[in-house]
């Protein structure tokens, strides 16, 4: 171990849940280097994480799909031909992205999911430990590849194509969940993605875990939520994914209302339903509003560059809220301004996404009250 290297851990021993950033401050050196300092920990086992030194539990634990993206986008958009644009690997997943959000808002995280032994996984597993995420309960495979997504991004960086390769999601299965359900049961709070299978999110809603959020994932993915909706404390789904859980025809923000309140008497406690670029609705069932954010590029505001791992940081920043204690209201306002904040970038989860970039955007959060 390295000189800073025992600096950085002598400082993490006395406040497990000190932040990356004043880990800097106090050792008078650059965030980016405390990242490389805390990776290599991590690589010796001599910390698992940030939180996990003096007590694992205070972690939240985050089940679902790690995975390389591919991301193309067009500057014309034409059918049938080789569009001319920019093409960008990047980490990605969905529990992988709502991981990272945890981490860059020093949320101390744990990713279980799964990889596979080959330059796409390293790769992945690299970006996770430069992060500070722990991810000693990733699983490693020799037999099928690294689940890949591949999306095309029209001129306006909204998605007009995606494809994913997820086989390896199925090492996620029911025996990995078991094998950690203590771990999972006694996390903070605990975020799954419908990525993996109906019997492995059967077995996350199984270890009893008193927090448990879902992300839908996508229209075909959703209906693997049904069973578990009576366990969930937060659902984040867009407007296709509540109307197949819900039943309920989503038009407007009244009958979005009305579908929050058919999956609240399914069992769900909290629901915030994305209706895209007209906001988000979102209940707890003892008050109701829509959140909007001003638009991008309206007067002082710079233009949207891709609406790629929104949902994520929307998730992701609900998630920290709830960890730090904040009432459904203010996290509901953090997760708009995170999810608001990250459309300035190209990257999944914006570069320099912090808790201070979100809490000073919240400016641009609207809420409009509903009668609950």
């Amino acid at each position: 171990m390295t000189n800073r290297e025992e600096a950085v851990l002598r400082l993490i021993k006395e406040n497990p849940q000190i932040s990356q950033k004043d880990l800097a401050q106090r050792l008078g050196i650059e965030r980016s280097s405390v990242s490389v300092h805390i990776a290599n920990l991590m690589r010796k086992g001599i910390i698992l994480g940030k939180g996990y030194i003096v007590d694992s539990i205070q972690a939240v634990a985050v089940i679902g799909a790690a995975n390389m993206d591919i991301s193309g986008r067009c500057i014309q958009l034409l059918e049938r031909e080789s569009n001319i644009g920019q093409i960008k690997l990047s980490a990605g997943g969905v529990g992988r992205n709502i991981a990272e959000v945890l981490a860059r808002l020093d949320i101390p995280v744990s990713l279980y999911s799964a990889l596979g032994e080959d330059a796409h996984g390293q790769a992945v597993l690299d970006s996770c430990r430069d992060l500070g995420i722990d991810t000693s309960l990733i699983q490693l495979d020799r037999d099928l590849p690294t689940s890949v997504y591949l999306e095309v991004l029209g001129p306006d960086g909204d998605m007009r194509l995606g494809v994913n390769d997820m086989q390896l999601t199925s090492r996620i299965d029911p025996a990995y969940i078991q094998r950690h359900s203590k771990r999972i049961r006694n996390a903070a709070l605990a975020i799954v993605d419908a990525n993996i299978s109906e019997k492995s999110l059967m077995a996350v809603a199984d270890t009893g875990q008193a927090r448990l959020f879902a992300d839908p994932v996508s229209l075909a993915k959703a209906p693997r939520l049904q069973p578990i909706l009576p366990r969930l404390y937060g659902l984040k789904p867009n407007k296709a994914e509540a109307e197949i859980l819900s039943g309920v025809a989503v038009n407007d923000y009244h009958s979005a209302y009305e579908a929050i309140r058919a999956l609240q008497r399914k069992g769900v406690s909290a629901v915030a339903l994305s209706l895209g670029a007209e906001g988000v609705v979102a209940s707890d069932g003892k008050e109701a509003f829509l959140l909007r954010v001003r638009p991008r590029g309206a007067t002082g505001r710079p233009p949207l560059v891709s609406t790629t791992g929104c949902g994520d940081a929307f998730l992701g920043a609900w998630a920290a809220g709830t960890w730090q204690g904040l009432s459904f209201r203010e996290c509901m306002s953090l997760a708009m301004s995170a999810a608001d904040f990250n459309s300035g970038s190209g990257a999944t989860i914006h570069e320099e996404m912090t808790l201070e970039a979100i809490q000073s955007n919240r400016k641009e959060v609207q809420i409009h009250e509903l009668d609950a």
